[in-house]
């Protein structure tokens, strides 16, 4: 579909200067009147380029679309993969948002535990843990949240 519409520009370009080249000529040979030429030149011009501003615009949406939908078929395809990965480990596996809300627990926590992942999700792991865990853990939370902040890219 890019390609077509990519063509069809071409093709529209090519149309738009062979009429200005019949003009130009027309002009030329005395075949029409030099006002007369400046009319078409006037009037024409502005139609052309809105004309040719509208297909590149369509263009530029359709490519946007493309690329807006491979992101997304690979964000969908990375959280699969953690879901898995998660899902499927031998070990206790937890996953936090950047709140300390759990978003993720496997089989194997929920064997340890005894609490399923309906039971813990959207809790924070302080309310989860032992209460004389809970301190550090917040300290352990709040310092890779930093150091997070840190280390991410500056705009």
């Amino acid at each position: 579909a890019l390609f077509k519409l990519k063509l069809s520009l071409v093709i529209y370009q090519l149309f738009a200067n062979s009429g200005y080249a019949v003009i130009f000529l027309s002009g030329r040979f005395n075949l029409i009147p030099s006002l007369t030429e400046q009319k078409i030149y006037a009037y024409s011009d502005a139609t052309v380029k809105v004309f040719q501003a509208a297909l590149l615009a369509m263009i530029r949406n359709h490519e946007d679309l493309l690329t807006i939908r491979h992101w997304w078929t690979a964000s969908r395809m990375a959280h699969q993969d953690l879901d898995n990965v998660v899902r499927g480990a031998m070990l206790p596996v937890l996953a936090v948002d950047p709140r300390g809300f759990i978003t993720a627990w496997n089989a194997s926590l929920q064997e340890l535990t005894g609490l399923s992942i309906d039971d813990v999700r959207n809790k924070h792991l302080c309310d989860v843990v032992c209460a004389h865990c809970r301190e550090e853990v917040k300290m352990t939370m709040e310092r890779v949240m930093s150091e997070a902040i840190e280390s991410s890219p500056k705009d």
